[in-house]
This record gives C-alpha cells, sequence and structure tokens, in this order.
C-alpha cells in the first residue's frame, strides 16, 4: 500500500560485516539478541554469497550492570567478551543499538573492525532516501 522502503537498521551492519570478513563474532549482552543477530548475519552472508563463521560472544552480566546504572561495569564485560574472540574472528557485530558505543574502543582493543546498527542503519536509510531524489 506504500510505496516507502522499509530500511532494517541492523540488514546493513551484518551486509558490511559479510562482504569484509569470514569469521565473525557476534557480541551480545542478553541470549534473546544474540541468537537472532546470529541468524541475520548467516543468512545476509548466505544472500550474498558468502561462507562465513560466526562465532558466538555473550557478555554475561553486562545488561544487568546497565540496569544497576554501572556503565563502566557493563563496557568492561562487553571487552572481556570480546577479548576472548579475539583470536578467532575477523571482525565483530554487535547485536544491540545499545553497545554502539563501544564500537571505537572494541576496535582500538582488539584491532578488528566492528559494525553497529545505529551508525550503519542511518547510513543505509540516507542512501536509500538519496536513490528516491531525497537530498
Amino acid at each position: 500500500f506504500f510505496d516507502i522502503p522499509i530500511v532494517k537498521i541492523d540488514e546493513s551492519m551484518a551486509s558490511q560485516a559479510v562482504q569484509t570478513a569470514k569469521k565473525i563474532g557476534v557480541l551480545a549482552t542478553l541470549p534473546t539478541t544474540l541468537a537472532p543477530t546470529v541468524r541475520l548475519v548467516k543468512t545476509q552472508a548466505a544472500q550474498a554469497g558468502q561462507s562465513v563463521n560466526v562465532v558466538e560472544g555473550l557478555a554475561k552480566g553486562a545488561f544487568e550492570a546497565l540496569l544497576a546504572k554501572n556503565p563502566e561495569r557493563h563496557d568492561q564485560l562487553i571487552l572481556k567478551a570480546a577479548e576472548e574472540l579475539t583470536n578467532r574472528v575477523d571482525a565483530f557485530v554487535l547485536a544491540q543499538g545499545s553497545m554502539a558505543r563501544m564500537e571505537e574502543t572494541l576496535t582500538k582493543c582488539t584491532g578488528k573492525p566492528v559494525y553497529s546498527s545505529p551508525r550503519s542503519g542511518v547510513l543505509a536509510v540516507k542512501a536509500t532516501l538519496e536513490q528516491m531524489g531525497y537530498k
């Protein structure tokens, strides 16, 4: 009924990851977001004709630390989860938008590219609008 395209905020993130890496670490602070993001990365890889190995990394306790208003602990637990996977992956995907603030720190500490949905999602929306003639 609408001619307005739907841009899923996390598809671009997953697409970028599968275009640049063969071994992708998916980091999450909740198991409920880990599994869907792993599926998304695998789906994007299949659509792109890419073969990838996805490694799961759950930052146990990070979500609870954030709820307890302890962002430093939250960030430490995410970094710890990333460090545990660093030697097994070529890049990281952050399963939750709330983790995006860790993008730069994780890249710096692991030496690996890190993809998050807020940045890539906004850029995907911008590109879609430009394709439609909006500037």
